[in-house]
């Protein structure tokens, strides 16, 4: 997995920029694919399901519809 520096500090700036649990990111360890959940805004893009799945690493807290 390749995953770009920059997206990454983007991703820990934006979980980071805001109150615990409102923000957060989903890094694909398979294909290095960073995934953004804000409370604040409609998700751009389907967040992915991660419920019990160790394809992901998750910073911030999981957004309530995720089943955690």
């Amino acid at each position: 997995m390749t995953v770009d520096f920059n997206e990454l500090l983007d991703a820990f700036e934006f979980v980071s920029s805001v109150g615990i649990g409102e923000n957060a990111a989903f890094l694909c360890k398979e294909t290095g694919k960073i995934y953004w959940h804000s409370d604040w805004a409609d998700d751009v893009e389907e967040i992915p399901d991660i419920e019990d799945s160790e394809e992901y690493i998750v910073s911030g807290v999981v957004p309530p519809h995720s089943g955690r």
